[in-house]
């Protein structure tokens, strides 16, 4: 298994190559965008599974690790999304001073290579 490598987006990409983009942003309009972003918001929930749920009341984020690594520290949570369901979140905090960029991450992925995630710094 240490050998594996995931090729998801490249899987994605060729799948929908060829496929209309049935929710693309076409608007001309303030009316036509707004109708446009809460259908596009109404499938997204749907395709989630997620449409009618109701989020949790309290936020609930248990701290499961903290890794050094090196210009930056990994925390991982387990964030408790409803349900008696957690997902898994990482936030990378930068050991410079404020302000921060943003920076989306996502692990086991082969669209980050700017980050080793610890399952690849474990190998």
């Amino acid at each position: 298994m240490s050998s594996a490598q995931f090729q998801l987006q490249n899987h994605v990409d060729a799948r929908y190559a060829n496929q209309p983009r049935q929710l693309a942003f076409r608007s001309q309009s303030v009316d036509a965008f707004n109708l446009w972003q809460q259908t596009l918001r109404r499938k997204f929930l749907e395709l989630l599974e997620i449409d009618g749920r109701l989020p949790p009341k309290t936020l609930q984020a248990e701290l499961l690790q903290t890794v050094d690594r090196g210009a930056y520290m990994e925390e991982k949570y387990a964030l408790d999304v409803g349900e008696s369901v957690c997902a898994p979140m990482h936030v990378l905090v930068p050991k410079t001073p404020p302000p921060y960029k943003a920076i989306l991450y996502w692990p086991f992925t082969d669209t980050t290579p700017a980050f080793k995630t610890s399952w690849e710094l474990s190998r």
